[in-house]
Order: structure tokens, then C-alpha cells, then sequence
């Protein structure tokens, strides 16, 4: 019963994170350019109401979520880096009594949480990147004048960057 329960919530994680990401794409996108595929309304969920639709309001969206990724991702990884911390710790205070480093070498196995620190430090890392390369694209948009295809092919890049890292992180966090 135990292990079919554990496949069963491996299976519906699975899923719903496949949803998930996709009605999070299609709502980024229906913000962007005004229209309306997910039934849902994109008012006052971004910050910028100012911006016209189009690629340009690509880029404030892109750059207001690589931020919030960034932030999130920061007090997580302190969160996680705290957590790994204290029971590398405990491990070296308890390294003579068998039992508890048994049951803390086998928490820190089974639940990744080195490579869980790892990913958050990642996430983090790359999302504000991906936020300063956005702002740099700005930058040169409004200074320079660039082409509109060039502007919107760097655009799309960074989307396209941000998306693959949030896929990524959601493999490597879950498993």
C-alpha cells in the first residue's frame, strides 16, 4: 500500500508540474500580448500596466519573474544552506554514536540535500544574470534604437534561457 501510494504522488507531481508550467507560459504570454487562452485574468498580477504589449512588455514580464526568482531563490538557499549546515553539524557531534550518524547520513542520501543546496545556488545565480542581461537588453534598446528584430530575438533568448532553468530546477529540486 506504502509503495503504491509513493508512486501514486510521483505520478500526480509529475503531471501537475507539466500543467503547471504550461498554464504558467501561457499566462506570461497572454499578459505580453493581451490575449486570453488560460480563462484566467492577467490584471495586476505584473507590475506593469505602463508597458505596451508586445515584446516589449515580454521584457518587463521576463525581468519583473527573473527577479522574483532570484530573491525567492536567495532566502531558499539560505533556508537549505542553514538546514545542511546544522546536520553536517549534528553528524560530526554524533559521529562516535553509530545510530544517529547512520539516520543523518541517510536523511542528507535520500533526500539529496547537498545537491538540493547545489540547485537553489544554481537557480539563484542564473535567474539574477538572466535579470542584469534584461536589463542590459533595455539598456541597449533605449539608448541605441536597436532593430526590433534583433531586440526581439535577444528577448526571446533570455525567455527561452528562463524557462529551460526553471524546467531544470523543478527536475532537480523534486527528485
Amino acid at each position: 500500500m506504502f509503495i503504491f501510494l509513493i508512486n501514486l504522488v510521483a505520478f500526480l507531481r509529475q503531471s501537475y508540474f507539466f500543467k503547471a508550467s504550461d498554464l504558467s507560459r501561457k499566462f506570461f504570454l497572454d499578459d505580453s500580448f493581451n490575449r486570453q487562452r488560460t480563462g484566467f485574468k492577467t490584471d495586476n498580477y505584473y507590475d506593469n500596466n505602463e508597458v505596451e504589449y508586445g515584446f516589449k512588455r515580454v521584457l518587463a514580464n521576463l525581468h519583473e519573474n527573473s527577479l522574483y526568482t532570484y530573491e525567492i531563490s536567495n532566502i531558499m538557499f539560505r533556508g537549505y544552506m542553514a538546514c545542511f549546515v546544522i546536520v553536517v553539524s549534528i553528524f560530526i557531534l554524533t559521529f562516535p554514536k553509530q545510530n544517529v550518524t547512520l539516520v543523518l547520513l541517510n536523511y542528507v542520501n535520500s533526500s539529496n540535500l547537498f545537491f538540493k543546496v547545489l540547485s537553489i545556488g544554481q537557480l539563484s545565480k542564473e535567474s539574477k544574470k538572466i535579470f542584469e542581461e534584461a536589463n542590459e537588453i533595455c539598456s541597449r534598446y533605449k539608448e541605441n534604437g536597436c532593430s526590433a528584430v534583433a531586440i526581439e530575438s535577444d528577448i526571446l533568448e533570455k525567455w527561452l534561457q528562463y524557462e529551460v532553468l526553471l524546467d531544470n530546477a523543478k527536475i532537480l529540486l523534486w527528485n
